[in-house]
């Protein structure tokens, strides 16, 4: 995560918060896989802290405990900045990646 001015997940309130939600939590709120707290800081295992709301769109709930929650760091990445609808599901922007071409022999 890069820091940035005025960012405040770079802040020690922010830093606490996280470290008191890992330590609490057992399980990753995305896939119900147990937490492996002893992983790769990098690794797609490491406990990292989800936003449902994301920041970019909600900086005021940044620090809100009930706005986060401890997921696998490769399921937050999946996840990227789609916040949660009212009926659960999640709602977001399109894909950033662009979708395969499909090649067929006219183009041959």
């Amino acid at each position: 995560m890069t820091s940035k001015a005025g960012d405040p997940r770079s802040s020690g309130e922010w830093k606490r918060l996280r470290a008191r939600l890992v330590a609490a939590a057992s399980t990753c709120a995305i896939c119900g896989l147990w937490l492996d707290k002893d992983a790769a800081p990098r690794s797609r295992w490491y406990p990292s802290v989800d936003h449902i709301y994301p920041v970019r769109t909600h900086p005021h709930l940044a620090l809100e405990p009930g706005n986060c929650r401890v997921t696998h760091l490769g399921c937050n990445v999946v996840r990227e900045n789609t916040s949660r609808r009212g009926d659960g599901r999640y709602h977001g922007g399109p894909r950033r990646w662009p979708r395969r071409r499909q090649w067929h022999s006219r183009d041959w």
